[in-house]
């Protein structure tokens, strides 16, 4: 086994989840991205107990989406097409009070459900007082791979954008839950992310992809929002960081 053995590759725990590095020169991965793991930490409730639901990569109906790996991270980035194209998300969230800050190589948002005394019944997936995760989190890490951790029982999904080619992604997640969460909230909330918000992006990501073989379009307009109130009120903050990423990526 000493002569024999495989090879040797970098390997790196972040908030309970296994990265590998198969360049030795590279910075640690902690080192890129300084703070996410203690926003995680902190904000996902019970993360160290989560294992992953074994039927998630189903629910994601994992395969290829005719639109460009781009389009499909810049619709993750900002949530003002939340309330026309989504309309059971944003009877959970109050998507007005959606915010998002911007660092280094990773994005950072949040977003509460609507106020609501004992039970707030909506289309996405009922919460009560007693749930744990209070908030939706949610964070992108360049180049391709967001978290997202729902209001609910504890929870969190991962998912991964692959480019394949100039109009074509593969679509990747997994979902993670308690050991014991059989809860019918738990079961809402993974289909309602597979069949429903899921391929509402989907249809919108491909329907941009169609529109920029349009003999008008030339290229897209960043809608800029100051920091005097929620980073989403109508800005794309977070798709210009992706955009200069992405630049600065191929300049290199």
């Amino acid at each position: 086994l000493c002569d024999f053995g495989l090879t040797a590759v970098r390997a790196e725990a972040i908030a309970g989840f296994v990265f590998v590095n198969l360049d030795d020169s590279a910075k640690s991965l902690s080192e890129s991205l300084p703070g996410f793991e203690e926003e995680v930490r902190r904000d996902v409730v019970q993360i160290d107990d989560l294992v992953l639901r074994t039927d998630s990569e189903g629910l994601a109906a994992p395969g290829v989406v005719a639109s460009n790996w781009k389009l499909l991270v810049e619709n993750f980035q900002e949530c003002y097409h939340c309330k026309p194209a989504h309309g059971s998300l944003c009877t959970l969230f109050d998507v007005a009070k959606y915010e998002t800050a911007l660092h280094d190589n990773f994005t950072s948002a949040v977003s509460p459900s609507h106020e609501f005394e004992e039970v707030l019944e909506n289309r996405a997936s009922d919460l009560t007082k007693n749930d744990a995760q209070k908030v939706g989190r949610f964070w992108f890490i360049w180049p391709n791979l967001s978290f997202t951790s729902i209001p609910g029982t504890p929870n969190i999904s991962i998912y991964r954008i692959d480019p394949l080619s100039p109009e074509t992604a593969g679509n990747w997640t997994q979902a993670f839950r308690l050991e014991d969460d059989f809860s019918a909230q738990n079961d809402e909330r993974s289909n309602w992310g597979a069949f429903d918000a899921g391929p509402e992006d989907q249809a919108l990501c491909e329907s941009v992809q169609q529109g920029m073989k349009q003999k008008g379009y030339t290229q897209g307009r960043i809608v800029y929002a100051d920091n005097s109130g929620p980073g989403q009120d109508g800005g794309e903050n977070a798709v210009h960081w992706h955009s200069r990423k992405v630049v600065d990526a191929v300049a290199q």
